[in-house]
């Protein structure tokens, strides 16, 4: 009895054997095809690759269920399908989050940066481009790094911001340098080879493509060499070389179609139908016109807004150069719809945001360590204060005689440890207080920028007028210097005391206008609150111009002036009241058609707060000012 259990044992070990054998060898044939076609076939790596990923759903296998979801997303976005692409790249994303796996989560953000760069969605892609690189920072993965300082690089790069996108590419350059990685290196400076061409730098970006290129003709891989020969062309294109602009295009369409990159190859396409439509002969290569109405359409289908945008232009231009100029226009306006779609300020702004967080997360991690580090040192001051109270504990055990001398010991060592740690509370003290005045100096350098340019557009406005401009100037730099006095003077920098800011500039305003004189009485009521300094300096600027607006141009000659400045606060939003019983607004006033700088300057800082803005004339001027806190 006992032999046929063993007997049925063992034949179920072996069923349990043999099916696992058949499944590792079904999944290493399928990563082989799958990646065999990547680059020459992708719709038939497609193929492969799903039924890999159908196995490992089956097996439970989350390595290859991760590892499969990636290459299928790689293959859509090889076809341009790249809402499907992202489909896997998050599946991928799940599974490393889930398993904790550093390396495989921050490939998951970069190929999703990727697609989202593609499609145009820059600030989507800067979020996950800075995911990746802290993700690459924390293991140390300088190869990554590299490559996503490049990846960063070229989304500025697309929006024409050449300082940021040169800045980034330098950074991956000098690590490729630092650390010997030579293809990367042969990218980062390729790269700043396009920012030198989109500058019409043509000698210097060409120097940088052909030391590029001479780089990656040693490892002749189609993916390097078609931008390198791209690159080339441009550059002959923009010295109007045309025959060898021809020749290295259709080189660089030739390396896209061998790997089937449908994004690089339709920008091939349309470099070589410029180029071609410059030569005066030769157009059987290819149809200039065709080839864009082509291009129009794949990257419409596949949301390939910058090859779009590109073909747009291009088409517009043809028209144009045939003499057809309704076509020109008509294509025009629709490359301009496109490209304020890709590039606007609010993208820019949340793009800005995110780097601004991702930089304050540096620095606090950088503190963070330093905090660590400071800990692991008290922690071992702590014990080598035990173990040496101990050993003097057991040696007055044995040496009661020399008791008077270990005491005097231990007073005097006791004494220097507390002053010890008194030096220690004081340098905590003076390194709290050095970030306290770096921020300060931000602060400073930032509002010197708003001073500097509200000199020069009161200078441009007020040429006639020196005394004015003088004393405008004075008035709206005090206001700002307050704050800054208020910031010297306190621990924190994210409160300043409204109240006490307006009561401190209505006192400004009564000395320096001699208001007892004039009969011109200021009244304020202000409910006590804290503003932020980015919050209260344009505040404070408009309560500046509406108060000397009053003072200047509200009263007739010996009129008995008031001029009363109150708050009304409700949960988290503030409504500021500014009014004088003076002649009130002009009939035909309109703040939006007003070409004063003062009305400019009110109406500026408040849509800088996001606030309501309103104007009332009744027995004087009234304005309110509502906004959140």
């Amino acid at each position: 009895m006992k032999s046929i259990y063993h007997i049925l044992a063992l034949s179920t070990l072996y069923a349990l054997y043999a099916q696992q054998a058949s499944y590792t060898k079904q999944i290493h044939e399928c990563d082989s095809l799958a990646k065999h076609y990547l680059e020459i076939n992708p719709l038939q790596s497609l193929y492969y690759a799903h039924i890999a990923h159908k196995e490992s759903i089956v097996q439970t296998d989350s390595a290859n269920i991760a590892y499969f979801a990636t290459l299928i997303g790689v293959a859509h976005k090889r076809l341009g399908n790249y809402d499907s692409a992202l489909f896997y790249y998050q599946k991928n994303l799940q599974i490393n989050q889930k398993q904790k796996y550093s390396a495989g989560i921050a490939g998951a953000y970069n190929n999703i940066a990727f697609v989202y760069k593609l499609m145009a969605k820059y600030d989507l892609s800067i979020e996950y481009y800075l995911k990746a690189l802290a993700e690459n920072e924390k293991s140390n993965h300088i190869k990554n790094q590299i490559t996503i300082l490049n990846n960063i690089g070229n989304v500025f790069s697309d929006q024409n911001q050449f300082k940021e996108a040169m800045r980034y590419y330098k950074q991956s350059a000098d690590l490729a340098i630092k650390y010997k990685y030579e293809e990367s290196y042969a990218q980062a400076i390729n790269n700043i080879g396009e920012i030198y061409f989109k500058q019409k730098k043509y000698d210097s970006a060409e120097a940088k493509f052909r030391e590029s290129f001479a780089i990656k003709k040693k490892y002749n891989k189609p993916r390097m060499l078609a931008t390198a020969y791209g690159n080339l062309s441009k550059v002959f294109y923009a010295k109007k070389e045309y025959d060898s602009a021809v020749r290295y295009a259709q080189k660089t369409l030739e390396a896209y179609t061998s790997y089937q990159d449908i994004n690089g190859i339709n920008a091939a396409k349309m470099h070589l139908a410029s180029c071609v439509s410059e030569l005066t002969k030769n157009h059987t290569i290819i149809d200039p016109k065709t080839t864009y109405w082509e291009v129009i359409k794949n990257a419409s289908q596949r949301k390939d807004k910058n090859n779009l945008v590109h073909a747009l232009y291009e088409l517009s231009k043809y028209y144009a150069k045939e003499k057809e100029m309704d076509s020109a226009y008509f294509y025009l306006l629709q490359y301009i719809k496109y490209k304020d779609s890709i590039h606007n300020i609010e993208v820019s702004e949340k793009i800005n945001e995110l780097l601004t967080r991702y930089e304050a997360a540096q620095k606090q991690r950088s503190i963070d360590s330093l905090k660590h580090q400071n800990m692991l040192k008290e922690n071992q001051r702590k014990q080598s204060e035990l173990k040496t109270k101990m050993a003097m504990a057991g040696l007055s055990l044995f040496f009661v005689i020399s008791a008077s001398l270990l005491y005097l010991y231990h007073t005097k060592r006791k004494h220097h440890n507390e002053i010890k740690q008194k030096n220690a509370i004081i340098e905590q003290s003076l390194h709290h207080r050095e970030l306290l005045i770096k921020e300060i100096h931000h602060r400073v350098k930032n509002n010197l920028q708003i001073i500097s340019s509200l000199l020069n557009l009161q200078a441009h406005l007020s040429k006639n007028n020196i005394d004015e401009l003088i004393k405008n100037s004075q008035d709206r730099i005090y206001a700002m210097s307050i704050i800054h006095e208020k910031l010297y003077q306190a621990d924190n920098l994210e409160a300043i005391d409204f109240k006490d800011y307006i009561e401190k500039l209505m006192t400004y305003f009564e000395k320096s206008y001699e208001l007892d004189k004039k009969q011109i009485l200021l009244q304020t009521d202000i409910v006590p609150i804290k503003l932020d300094i980015d919050t209260l300096i344009p505040c404070g600027l408009i309560i500046n111009e509406l108060v000397t607006n009053s003072i200047k141009y509200a009263f007739e000659p010996h009129q008995k002036g008031i001029i009363k400045v109150w708050t009304e606060v409700k949960e988290r939003k503030c409504t500021l009241f500014i009014k004088d019983n003076g002649k009130g607004l002009p009939k035909d006033f309109n703040p939006d058609q007003s070409k004063s700088l003062g009305s400019k300057l009110i109406k500026g800082f408040a849509q800088q707060l996001k606030a309501e803005l309103n104007y009332y004339s009744e027995q004087g001027t009234l304005v309110s000012l509502s906004f959140n806190f």
